[in-house]
C-alpha cells in the first residue's frame, strides 16, 4: 500500500474526538474505535484482522461508562458495585490498551512505516498511555506529512 492510501484512515481532528469522548461520558471513543477498527481491517495486508469480539466489548464498556457513573452516585455505599465498577474499568483500560497495540502495528505494518522515520512511525510509549488519542493524532500528523509530499511532488500548474 502506498502512503496515499493512508488517507482514507483519517476521521476526526483529535481535539473534536477528545471533546466528544468527554461529552459523552467515553460512549464516542467506542463509535471511534469500532469505525477505525473497521478501516484498518479493510486495509490491503496479510495480517489477520482485528477481532470484532475485542471491538464489540469496547464498544460495550464504553456504553457502560455512564451507566456506570449514575451507579456510582446511587450506590456509592455499596461495596460488590464499587469492586465491580474498577473491574470493569480496569478490563477497559486492558482492552484499549491492546486495540491501540493492535491497530498501531497494523498500520506499522501495512505501510512499511521504518521505526527511524520519526514522521510516519507510530510509538508504542506514547500509544500505551494516550491510546485511541495518540492514535488518531498520529493519524492526523501523518495525512499531514502525505498532503504535504503530495503538494510538492505535483507538478507546477500551466499559466
Amino acid at each position: 500500500m502506498t502512503k496515499d492510501d493512508f488517507l482514507k484512515l483519517q476521521m476526526i481532528s483529535t481535539w473534536r474526538l477528545f471533546f466528544y469522548s468527554a461529552i459523552t461520558l467515553g460512549v464516542y471513543s467506542g463509535y471511534y474505535i469500532k469505525a477505525l477498527s473497521h478501516k484498518v481491517n479493510q486495509l490491503d495486508n496479510n495480517l489477520p484482522a482485528i477481532h470484532n469480539t475485542l471491538v464489540e466489548t469496547l464498544f460495550v464498556l464504553c456504553w457502560l461508562g455512564p451507566l456506570s457513573l449514575v451507579k456510582e452516585i446511587w450506590f456509592k455505599d455499596q461495596p460488590i458495585f464499587v469492586l465491580a465498577d474498577a473491574l470493569l474499568n480496569w478490563l477497559g483500560f486492558i482492552l484499549v490498551v491492546v486495540w491501540a497495540f493492535k491497530v498501531r502495528n497494523r498500520i506499522n505494518l501495512t505501510f512499511d512505516f521504518a521505526k527511524t522515520d520519526h514522521q510516519f512511525w507510530f510509538y508504542g510509549f506514547w500509544c500505551f498511555v494516550f491510546n485511541s488519542f495518540y492514535i488518531n493524532y498520529r493519524l492526523n500528523h501523518v495525512c499531514l506529512w502525505v498532503r504535504a509530499d503530495q503538494d510538492t511532488a505535483a507538478p507546477p500548474e500551466d499559466r
